[in-house]
């Protein structure tokens, strides 16, 4: 698994929507039960045009990794 997250939330809003976030933005965002978390970080992901991975880690926690294309490295073709 070579897609590493440079990138934060505030990053990926700020592709989507072409703004940066507000404090309540992201504060919303993290409330937010982890299910429709995800699913409204897969909607920004998929509205700015970005790319993701779902990694598992070793304590059994999922973690979703995503950056613009236009930083992929030749170790990531993997996730194309």
């Amino acid at each position: 698994m070579a897609l590493e997250c440079n990138y934060s939330y505030k990053d990926l809003y700020k592709a989507a929507f072409g703004k940066e976030p507000t404090f309540a933005d992201l504060k919303v965002l993290k409330n937010l039960p982890y299910p429709t978390r995800e699913r409204v970080v897969q909607n920004w992901i998929e509205r700015a045009g970005w790319i993701s991975k779902t990694v598992h880690s070793d304590d059994g926690k999922s973690y979703r990794m995503f950056k613009p294309p236009s930083a992929l490295d030749a170790d990531d073709e993997e996730v194309l």
